[in-house]
């Protein structure tokens, strides 16, 4: 058998050559061109829902939103099990998939279930928020934001209104979450006494900085020729104009909101921070939606033209390192059930 088989390479040569350099060949190029992924899933296929509640202490969470969530998605088709995380101003439910479902369908129900939910969630609180699927690598890249220059209000700026749309935008990426930096916040802080004093509520001043700054249709106007469409300016978010409005008429005279409370620009209540290369900035974690190449997905972030120059995304005012090892910190305790 070995005998003859090697007699008939020998006799044809020319082709056994030609055939094993185009095996050689098509075996290279399917290697360039194989997806690099982590394969097979090793995590099971799960999504989280998230759902802030500001100002609310764990207890409250826990009893008041994460317990009415998880009634509304409970029995969906395709659940396995299900976690859930209640810390201040954030309920945080984790569900994870049966083996061998569709993902995307069963993803679909736990979503239409949120119309039960109605009005069994106190007032002020967010709309659940249903996160994207994502592959079992989870963490696609991590860039950080540093800067020397800047205040922690434009990095966090830069990082929510020029850099994650762009990085959306790739093909693969499931979602840019941002840590760190300073969230611009108009903060109203009432004075108890000045309150008491003019017989005012919390529940007035709150209704008068809410009808400060509305953004109102103003109408149209028909003529004989026309309909005229007439457009309100856009408020901005002023603190003085906001310290302008009036909460009551007192004795003929108007009370104002400054008159009441004091109205500043400061950084909204932190839940966590990020530090990078030892210093503070502003950490952007990627993640890879399920079933995309990680590899192409990592390579296209890179490519994105982003608004600075410099070969590591340098500019006189900071500095954008990607992939760097950024470090997250939690600032609240957990509740976990």
């Amino acid at each position: 058998m070995m005998r003859t088989l090697v007699g008939l390479c020998v006799r044809h040569y020319g082709t056994l050559t030609a055939l094993t350099i185009l095996a050689l060949v098509l075996g290279g190029w399917s290697a360039m061109q194989a997806p690099l992924d982590v394969f097979p899933e090793f995590v099971p296929s799960q999504v989280d829902i998230q759902t802030e509640v500001p100002g609310f202490a764990p207890q409250q969470v826990e009893e008041l939103v994460t317990r009415q969530v998880e009634y509304a998605v409970n029995g969906a088709a395709g659940i396995a099990t299900m976690r859930s995380e209640s810390i201040p101003g954030l309920s945080v439910i984790t569900i994870t998939f049966d083996d061998g479902i569709d993902v995307h369908v069963a993803r679909q129900g736990i979503s239409e279930r949120w119309s039960e939910l109605g009005g069994t969630l106190p007032a002020g609180v967010g709309t659940p928020k249903l996160s994207p699927l994502v592959s079992s690598t989870m963490d696609l890249l991590k860039i950080g934001l540093v800067s020397d220059k800047v205040d922690p209000y434009t990095l966090r700026d830069t990082a929510n209104w020029v850099i994650k749309p762009r990085l959306l935008g790739v093909p693969g990426v499931a979602h840019v979450i941002v840590f760190g930096g300073a969230v611009r916040q108009i903060q109203i802080l009432p004075d108890m006494q000045k309150l008491s004093t003019y017989g005012l509520t919390f529940a007035e001043v709150a209704d008068a900085a809410k009808a400060a700054l509305p953004l109102r249709g103003a109408g149209l106007v028909d003529t004989a020729a026309q309909r005229i469409l007439l457009k309100s300016p856009t408020p901005e978010p002023d603190a003085a104009a906001l310290a302008q409005a009036v909460i009551n008429i007192r004795n003929n005279t108007p009370v104002l909101l400054r008159d009441v409370a004091q109205i500043k620009v400061a950084p909204a209540i932190r839940f966590g921070d990020s530090l990078i290369m030892g210093k503070p900035g502003v950490l952007l974690s990627l993640a890879s939606q399920y079933g995309a190449n990680t590899l192409n997905t990592t390579i296209g972030c890179r490519k994105k033209r982003w608004p600075i120059s410099g070969r590591r995304c340098r500019s006189r005012e900071f500095r954008c390192t990607p992939a760097c090892t950024g470090r997250r910190r939690s600032l609240s305790a957990p509740c976990r059930t």
